[in-house]
């Protein structure tokens, strides 16, 4: 099946590694599969949703003349995708203005010291 196959082989491989090698690297410690999962779901469904979004847009990116042109517009998509399913369909906006405000607010770190 040539690149695509290939491709296609070790993104199955990848996936195939990714439990047994999380529930490998949280053994003796207090995270445990279930808090990881929960605090990577909201983000990996806003990236499923974006990379459909993005797949659809293809469709009416392909005419595009450079590589260059359908790249940008392809990243704006799946940009624009995740922030509004991150923020407004999964609820994440004042958790991530929150975080936003502490950082502009807290102190610069004093190197003199």
């Amino acid at each position: 099946y040539g690149t695509n196959g290939v491709a296609a082989a070790f993104s199955i491989a990848m996936l195939m590694w990714l439990v047994p090698h999380v529930v490998w690297c949280v053994q003796g410690t207090p995270i445990s599969v279930r808090d990881l999962a929960s605090a990577v779901a909201r983000p990996l469904l806003a990236t499923a949703f974006a990379a459909a979004l993005t797949y659809a847009a293809q469709h009416y990116t392909a005419d595009l003349p450079h590589a260059l042109l359908r790249l940008a517009a392809g990243g704006a998509v799946m940009l624009a995708a995740y922030l509004f399913a991150l923020m407004f369909i999964l609820g994440q906006k004042d958790t991530y203005l929150e975080l936003l405000r502490g950082l502009r607010s807290s102190p610069a770190i004093d190197s003199k010291s």
